[in-house]
């Protein structure tokens, strides 16, 4: 009873809440350092973002865009489980927003909820391509069709951290340890040309794969 008490109500309660305050203080440890040699980061640019980056790289994300994008409106792709929900509050605390939905449960509510962020709204949006469930760095062609949908290139980030823990996870999560170095890199975008081939589809996947690497 205990169990399922803090499982259901008390995790998704206090999780967000604790996992944010501990992202703070882990990233204002972080020595970061932006590798950005195209120039694509900017708070100003009028387009927005579709950016990409592994899930295992997902924790410190929420602290670093405001942080190097502040102003800036950002919908991340959350999966409808239970750690979906706690990860959906953390990023709430980051004001970032969640579209909640995955390959299998409400995947096309939340494809149109991000569309619909690009077209209209104007904000950036992001996903996880081997999330939520992997295989660890596959490339899972939602993001594709929504940066072809949308009309808005595919900004490929990663992070590297010098010293770093390692989940025995899917995704083999990674979380930094304080006062680490951690490395920014922003890579070359991905154009998807309108009404794209499944063809060209596939090889914008395989571009993305080897600009954001392992």
């Amino acid at each position: 009873m205990i169990k399922k008490f803090f499982k259901q109500t008390l995790a998704p309660v206090c999780g967000p809440f604790l996992a944010a305050g501990i992202v703070k203080l882990l990233g204002r440890s972080l020595r970061v350092e932006l590798v950005d040699p195209h120039g694509l980061l900017d708070p100003l640019q009028v387009k927005p973002y579709v950016f990409a980056f592994w899930h295992n790289r997902l924790l410190m994300m929420p602290y670093l865009y405001p942080h190097f994008l502040p102003g800036r409106k950002l919908t991340v792709m959350m999966s409808m489980s239970r750690d979906g929900q706690i990860t959906t509050g953390l990023a709430k605390r980051f004001g970032i927003q969640a579209a909640r939905g995955s390959s299998s449960r409400e995947g096309l509510k939340a494809f149109m909820n991000l569309a619909r962020k690009l077209k209209s709204d104007g904000g950036d949006v992001a996903i996880t391509p081997d999330g939520p469930r992997g295989p660890i760095y596959s490339m899972h062609t939602g993001i594709l069709q929504l940066a072809e949908a949308g009309g808005v290139p595919i900004t490929p980030i990663t992070c590297h951290y010098e010293n770093k823990w390692e989940l025995k996870s899917w995704d083999r999560f990674q979380i930094p340890k304080p006062f680490t170095r951690c490395r920014l890199v922003v890579g070359e975008q991905v154009h998807l040309p309108a009404g794209a081939t499944e063809e060209q589809l596939n090889a914008a996947g395989e571009k993305l794969k080897a600009v954001l690497g392992v």
